[in-house]
């Protein structure tokens, strides 16, 4: 069984996912992740992103270290 822990930090136009995979009931951590994205107007130009999906990341976003402090489970 794993565990996969998710921090989420953004501005208006990009927004970043640290991910940890631990092996679930240890804190063996397995795999150490990032992705970004980033919000483009149909040219593929940086764009600020929409005012739904800034308040929907309300709450979630997170600031300080990305490695460990501050994950949170998000399944298992």
């Amino acid at each position: 069984m794993l565990e996969i822990h998710l921090r989420v930090s953004h501005t208006r136009v990009k927004v970043r996912f640290d991910y940890k995979v631990v092996r679930a009931g240890t804190s063996e951590v397995l795999i150490l992740a990032h992705t970004v994205h980033a919000c483009v107007n149909k040219d593929g130009r940086p764009t600020r992103a929409p005012d739904w999906l800034v308040a929907a990341m309300k709450g979630a976003a997170t600031s300080g270290s990305t490695l460990p402090e501050g994950y949170q489970p998000i399944g298992r």
